[in-house]
């Protein structure tokens, strides 16, 4: 979207503006409810500038207290094209899920994480996309030894990931290979990546699992997958 509103500015410094708007449309209101009764809130809208784009901002609210938190998306992950007939992110992804221990909250929307993090100062978020890092990518590739780069693994058409388990209490996610848009080479890959961040369980603030664990990515997979 960023190369949208360089152009945008370019157009408006040469007089011309065509296609270029600020103006909000199909703005709305989407709800789902989590299994803590807390209630997922996501409102919407539709930005025009060169084509249409879908922001949606979202807030968790308390049903009893009233009170409304705002899961800020600085990197506007949750951001996408879209046009009138496109779903908004909770039509998009209809079933998010809730994992709670003591005071860690992670929300999982379709392919992204949301993060509550208790820093001492105020509460904020993180989002990350769902996916396979660097060190996984190579990792897979093991498997298929063919001209296809590290890099291409992983992308949205190729290899798709989902969450398949979350454990809070010791940093541990697991994700697991989805079918993609093209299923080339997709049966080649083994089925899960597994993430950890092993000594971190700080109450207060922690972080989340970002380190690719390769021995327990092995454990997971089981003997077929295992290398000579």
């Amino acid at each position: 979207m960023k190369h949208k509103l360089i152009l945008c500015l370019a157009l408006v410094l040469s007089g011309g503006l065509y296609g270029c708007s600020d103006e909000k449309t199909d703005k709305r209101i989407e709800s789902v409810t989590l299994p803590s009764g807390e209630v997922l809130e996501n409102h919407t809208y539709l930005k025009s500038d060169l084509g249409s784009d879908r922001y949606n901002e979202l807030y968790l609210k308390n049903p009893v207290t009233g009170a409304s938190e705002r899961i800020d998306d600085r990197l506007g992950y949750l951001n996408y094209e879209a046009g009138p007939n496109d779903p908004a992110l909770l039509k998009r992804y209809p079933h998010p899920q809730e994992f709670t221990y003591r005071n860690k909250k992670v929300l999982v929307i379709g392919p992204y994480l949301c993060k509550r993090i208790n820093s001492p100062k105020a509460p904020y978020w993180e989002i990350t996309p769902i996916n396979a890092d660097n060190d996984a990518q190579v990792y897979l590739k093991s498997f298929l030894p063919t001209n296809i780069s590290p890099s291409e693994i992983g992308k949205e058409g190729r290899l798709r990931f989902d969450v398949d388990s979350l454990d809070l209490t010791n940093n541990i996610l697991t994700i697991k290979k989805q079918m993609p848009n093209e299923r080339e080479n997709w049966d080649e890959f083994p089925p899960y990546l597994v993430y950890s961040e092993l000594g971190l369980n700080d109450d207060s603030i922690y972080t989340f699992p970002s380190k690719f664990d390769i021995a327990r990515t092995k454990a997971k997979n089981g003997p077929l997958w295992n290398k000579p």
